[in-house]
């Protein structure tokens, strides 16, 4: 039996080490969120995010930081939030009405107008760090009125440093996930028929457009964390 136990340990290192390489190789794995039966994956460590990251339920919200009705929604989501002590974190991502960008939009109102930057610098932020961009959030959306880009900017440089900002500015992963924000906000379209914003992804359901009532959201978040299907 001594040989036995001797060959027990070997399988228990070896099961351990088999362990360890899979969460080096597919640490993704236990982060992810997926969107669209898989066609999207946003890994909690590398996107903007609200609230825990080991919170039960994660809810993937498409905002421009130039919509008045986003302005709303956030405000409602952090209502949220504390009335649900925390049960879900929200995956923000920027999604500018901006046609410098944003190849789905083929007019470029006033007020969005600049969008594509105010949405690069959020997501720049949040590379540097997401304590940061926790705490630009919170700031940019509760001013009241919408910050300048100018205004955004300085905020940004105070939090991270002027040359970390200008480096995160540049880094290409920054633009591959505005590209991928775009692209989620192009296939809600195709699969909702709705282009319009704010967008809030609960599991299987998509909600398009404004939210004026917080009970009403109340009611929608209530839904998806009894919900049984994964997130």
């Amino acid at each position: 039996w001594p040989l036995r136990l001797a060959g027990a340990g070997v399988i228990g290192l070896a099961a351990i080490a088999v362990l360890i390489g899979g969460q080096k190789f597919f640490p993704q794995q236990l982060h992810v969120v997926r969107v669209h039966d898989g066609q999207f994956k946003f890994d909690l460590r590398e996107v903007p995010l609200l609230g825990p990251a080991n919170a039960p339920r994660v809810l993937v919200s498409l905002f421009d930081y130039t919509c008045p009705d986003c302005h709303d929604l956030h405000r409602h989501l952090m209502a949220a939030q504390a009335r649900f002590t925390n049960r879900f974190a929200i995956v923000a991502l920027p999604c500018p009405l901006d046609a410098n960008c944003n190849p789905v939009i083929t007019r470029t109102q006033k007020k969005h107008e600049q969008a594509c930057d105010y949405a690069r610098l959020g997501l720049a932020v949040r590379r540097v760090d997401r304590g940061a961009f926790e705490k630009y959030d919170a700031w940019f959306f509760g001013q009241g009125t919408m910050p300048t880009l100018d205004q955004a900017r300085q905020f940004a440089r105070g939090l991270v440093g002027g040359t970390v900002l200008d480096q995160a500015l540049q880094d290409p992963a920054v633009e591959r996930l505005l590209k991928t924000c775009i692209a989620l906000y192009r296939a809600n379209g195709q699969r909702g028929g709705s282009l319009r914003l704010p967008q809030l992804i609960l599991g299987q359901k998509t909600s398009s457009g404004p939210i004026t009532r917080p009970d009403v959201l109340f009611g929608m978040i209530e839904e998806f964390l009894a919900a049984k299907e994964p997130w």
